[in-house]
Order: C-alpha cells, then sequence, then structure tokens
C-alpha cells in the first residue's frame, strides 16, 4: 500500500482504521485542528499525566501517522 496516502480527517471513531492503513505501508497524514484532535484527551494517560500529548489511546492510534495542524 506504499503507492497510497490517506488524508485521516476523523475523530477517535475513526483513527483505528487510519492506524491499520498506516501498519499496512499507506503514508497516513493525521489533520488536527489547533486543539488537537479529541483522541488526545482519552484516558488512560501515561504515567496518569493527563495532557494533550500523553494519551496512550492517541499515542497507540497515531502510530506511523505524520501529522499536521490545520485551522
Amino acid at each position: 500500500m506504499s503507492k497510497y496516502r490517506v488524508l485521516d480527517l476523523t475523530d477517535a471513531r475513526g483513527a483505528f482504521s487510519g492506524s491499520l492503513l498506516a501498519q499496512l505501508g499507506a503514508e497516513v497524514i493525521l489533520v488536527e485542528p489547533p486543539s488537537g484532535n479529541n483522541i488526545r484527551r482519552t484516558e488512560p494517560y501515561a504515567e496518569d499525566k493527563p495532557n494533550l500529548n500523553n494519551s496512550l489511546v492517541h499515542h497507540s492510534f497515531s502510530r506511523g501517522k505524520a501529522s499536521v495542524m490545520l485551522d
């Protein structure tokens, strides 16, 4: 799937699909608003410290994706 480029405009419900495509070799670009995707606010948090960069769900579902902020 390396010849495919995918824009991930989904929220938490669609993030898993994008992570599967990234694992299969597609170039997946996560597009987020300036406040960050809602999945960044999903528990559990690494070291139980809530912040936008510590969501374990975000880390799991965004693995292998590029990210861009769009206002």
